[in-house]
């Protein structure tokens, strides 16, 4: 690949991280879904198709806050992270057995969420139950795995390394405060 694909990945295609917020919208979704999808038996398909668009409106406007983490090295910053890096993995190769893993891994949290729903609308809970269950499990190996891969490639790529870095005023001298009358 050219400078050009690198500077496209680089700027857009993979520039900065998702932010904290996304990652635990992406943890309440299943489940909220899932039980919107639920109130078909008590509410009717309208109903319960209203209630599934206001969790979607939710979940959309929740993981669009612009709320900064107060934890750079957050276990949610450090999935962005670790997804952005797997976004990336076509300008910058990451090691194969983690990609194959996150590949398997995202491919059952699909899996997992899909029979979560269909359970949930054909009123079948032991579907919807078995589904989360296996779409959180797999969710849950995925984060790690994420974060594993930020923590292999972070000194591979400058634009990894600075994503945790703090910046600093370094035109003050040391030692000298100012004080305000």
């Amino acid at each position: 690949m050219g400078a050009n694909t690198r500077l496209l990945f680089a700027s857009g295609g993979a520039g900065k991280p998702t932010k904290p917020a996304a990652t635990y919208t992406r943890l309440i979704a299943p489940g909220l879904l899932t039980a919107a999808l639920w109130t078909h038996i008590w509410l009717g398909v309208t109903g319960s198709v209203l209630v599934t668009m206001a969790a979607v409106l939710v979940l959309v406007s929740i993981s669009r806050l612009p709320v900064a983490s107060a934890h750079r090295n957050g276990w949610a910053t450090l999935v962005g992270f670790g997804e952005r890096i797997w976004l990336n993995r076509l300008a910058i190769p990451i090691p194969p057995q983690i990609n194959h893993r996150l590949i398997v891994l995202y491919l059952v949290i699909w899996t997992g969420n899909l029979a979560a729903l269909l359970g949930a609308l054909t009123a079948l809970p032991l579907l919807s139950a078995t589904g989360l269950l296996v779409a959180y499990t797999a969710q849950s190996v995925s984060y790690q795995t994420l974060i594993q891969l930020y923590r292999v490639m972070q000194d591979k790529d400058p634009l990894y390394r600075f994503w945790t870095a703090r910046t600093a005023n370094d035109n003050k001298p040391a030692g000298s405060a100012r004080k305000r009358a």
